[in-house]
């Protein structure tokens, strides 16, 4: 699966690790009461960019190709939501 364009219910566990989808996160994953886990995949970062995900909850992203900004590791957002990073280009654990 490359690809993924659904309405998720609020309380539904989702859980679409090792798949091959790519190009960018849409927020229809913000909204879940449970954390999504969409790691292993090939997603190269989020819809809207990365401003728009700050006040959002964010999905288990460990191991994709979303490349970490410089700007990044410095903020609360990063300090707050670090591992669910590990593995993309450029992570790195707050100093």
């Amino acid at each position: 699966m490359q690809y993924i364009s659904a309405i998720l219910k609020y309380d539904a566990i989702v859980d679409l690790s090792n798949n091959q989808l790519k190009d960018d996160v849409g927020v229809m994953f913000e909204n879940l009461l449970y954390t999504a886990n969409l790691s292993h995949n090939q997603f190269t970062g989020f819809d809207y960019g990365w401003e728009t995900w700050y006040n959002r909850t964010i999905p288990n992203l460990q191991y994709n190709e979303i490349p970490i900004p410089e700007e990044i590791l410095a903020t609360d957002f990063w300090r707050k939501n670090h591992e669910l990073f590990i593995g993309n280009p450029g992570y790195q654990a707050p100093k």
